[in-house]
């Protein structure tokens, strides 16, 4: 068995920010094994049914339907339908959200659509797509893509822009009306996503939050309660998280020993390690390990 792999960003997200295409099921496998990428993606269903898991979370999709997965966000699909079945893939990167908004939002788009958090929203119903848009905007996504023609480049930029803007019109009202106190700045929170997306690609190293708020330009004590309020934990409890998730994929997919996951995640000692999962999973390493089915 092999591990998650981390997925190189494509040329077409290099050049232009986004990346689309129709993932088709016949002739492959009925799966799509775990993998990572700091490109933020979403799925419309065409046809089938589908079993999601997204770090912890397990999902279920079926035709009409909308998935996200925000950035660094561990994710495998497996297809519960035989035949010829697919959905459409919609990548961006998060700099092509920061292009699309002004100075005074990017941070709250960034924490709505790339932050990966377990209580953002993952999944709209096909009738949810229906109402707020997502299924319109898709639309201009695939007629731009199945039937290119003069100007198509600009067309698929504004299906992108379209499907995005669906997404945060149905994210932000309810995010703000269920928030007990004001957000940080746009500033706060760009920098606050800039140290999570550092924890999520140096998860393995000696991390503090010290060090963070350094890095981030913040004191302290502001980047610790700002760190809170946006992600909804603290920092340490974050770098836990995170270390755990990629512990689980470890041991779901590779041969290597609890001790030695461990230290690929970054704990220092497999007594921390074991109480670490514990805690957070619900279970023991060793219980995932002889549970483990193959990918």
């Amino acid at each position: 068995m092999k591990p998650y792999r981390v997925e190189a960003e494509q040329e077409s997200i290099s050049q232009t920010g986004i990346e689309f295409f129709y993932y088709d099921f016949q002739n492959r496998k009925n799966y799509v094994s775990p993998h990572i990428h700091s490109a933020v993606e979403l799925l419309w269903i065409k046809s089938g049914e589908y079993q999601i898991f997204a770090d912890d979370r397990e999902l279920f999709a079926g035709a009409g339907d909308t998935v996200l997965f925000r950035s660094n966000t561990i994710h495998r699909i497996c297809s519960q339908t035989q035949g010829d079945v697919g959905y459409y893939v919609f990548k961006f990167s998060p700099a092509f959200l920061l292009d699309l908004a002004g100075p005074e939002n990017r941070g709250l788009y960034l924490l709505r659509l790339a932050l990966n958090t377990k209580d953002g929203k993952s999944v709209w119903s096909a009738a949810e797509s229906q109402a707020n848009g997502l299924r319109d905007a898709f639309g201009v996504l695939v007629e731009a893509f199945e039937h290119p023609s003069h100007a198509s480049d600009v067309a698929m930029k504004v299906g992108a822009s379209s499907v995005i803007l669906a997404l945060l019109r149905d994210l932000l009202p309810e995010a703000e009306q269920s928030a007990e106190e004001p957000m940080p700045g746009a500033e706060a929170m760009r920098r606050i996503y800039d140290v999570t997306v550092y924890i999520n690609q140096h998860y393995a190293e000696a991390l503090n939050a010290a060090d963070c708020a350094a890095m981030a330009y913040m004191s302290y004590s502001y980047f610790s309660r700002c760190f809170f309020r946006i992600t909804g934990k603290s920092f340490k409890e974050y770098l836990n998280v995170t270390r755990i998730n990629r512990a689980e994929r470890a041991l779901l997919c590779s041969e290597k020993s609890v001790t030695e996951i461990a230290g690929d995640c970054g704990f220092n000692s497999v007594s921390y390690f074991i109480a670490t999962y514990k805690r957070i999973k619900g279970t023991t390493p060793f219980s995932v390990r002889q549970h483990r089915v193959e990918l």
